[in-house]
């Protein structure tokens, strides 16, 4: 958030407020400068709390749609569960006088059964005792020699192989390293296009969150790394991503004001005695950076 202008003096009355300004034109320049910046920037906050704030809302509003559907949908289920309790009483109670029935009947048909069966001994003992008797000598069943079968396995020994050695992975080639960030402003850019590129192109160097992240702490000293500081826990980093924490490097060291900036460079540019490639190299950079449309660049260049 930007801090609110401060104008260079508080004066008493107006004929020291005109003194003042006519003594020092450029601090009230500036002055009013950043309070039209400042102005700028808490309309595009404003707009953001007043999104953010609708969002919300919806969301609000979305909750509770689903917490009354929830509440409904519990009472439904209650309801079919005191339907299904007293159903299932009842059922129990029909499984349980037809258990009863079923027992006796299969205790009567036990008995009719029994008394089927001593019938039957009784009437086969009583044909028994009927028939002569006759004296017949003893036979020996004729004994069956035990054959035992042969069986032959047939197979082979199964060869034994060993595996094959691990192919070896070729990993990228490793690109030097930046060098350590320690908070100066002029350098944030630059060092956060290195680490973006050393993430790109050595990426299988680095393959969690956490190698990254740790990479990136470990590219930064002095005041830098406070800022990174607060989100390691236990040598755990706590953000997501390297990305992560250049976003909170660029809000601590990175120019928030890049492109109006790299606008008001680019007008003041002038070639002067340099050669002209090293001023049009200049300029294309600032214009990358300004943002500016293509078509306004050869006015600009002329």
């Amino acid at each position: 958030m930007t801090s609110r202008p401060t104008p260079p003096i508080l004066p008493d009355n107006l004929e020291v407020f005109i003194q003042h300004v006519h003594d020092h034109p450029d601090l009230w320049y500036k002055f009013l400068t950043d309070v039209y910046h400042f102005a700028d920037s808490q309309e595009s906050e404003n707009i953001s709390l007043h999104q953010e704030n609708a969002s919300l809302t919806h969301e609000l509003g979305q909750t509770r749609q689903e917490l009354d559907q929830t509440r409904r949908e519990k009472e439904s289920i209650q309801t079919i569960q005191a339907y299904q309790s007293s159903e299932l009483k009842e059922v129990r109670e029909k499984l349980e006088r037809a258990s009863a029935n079923e027992v006796r009947a299969i205790t009567r048909m036990e008995n009719a059964l029994e008394n089927e069966a001593q019938a039957r001994r009784s009437e086969a003992e009583a044909i028994k005792a009927a028939l002569p008797t006759v004296n017949t000598p003893a036979t020996s069943d004729p004994i069956t020699p035990d054959v035992k079968d042969n069986t032959v396995l047939h197979g082979r020994t199964p060869t034994l192989t060993s595996p094959a050695p691990e192919s070896s992975i070729s990993r990228s080639e490793k690109i030097p390293d930046p060098e350590k960030f320690q908070g100066d402003r002029s350098q944030f850019d630059v060092f956060a296009s290195k680490i973006r590129e050393k993430m790109s192109v050595n990426y299988d160097r680095f393959p969690t969150a956490q190698s990254r992240l740790a990479y990136l702490s470990s590219r930064l000293e002095g005041r830098a790394y406070l800022h990174i500081q607060p989100y390691i826990r236990n040598g755990i980093h706590t953000l997501k991503d390297y990305e992560e924490g250049l976003q909170v490097l660029e809000r601590a060291f990175g120019d928030q004001n890049r492109a109006r900036n790299a606008q008001n460079d680019l007008l003041a540019l002038r070639q002067k005695n340099q050669e002209f490639g090293q001023f049009f190299a200049e300029f294309h950079r600032l214009a990358l950076e300004s943002g500016m449309h293509n078509d306004a660049l050869p006015m600009i260049l002329e």
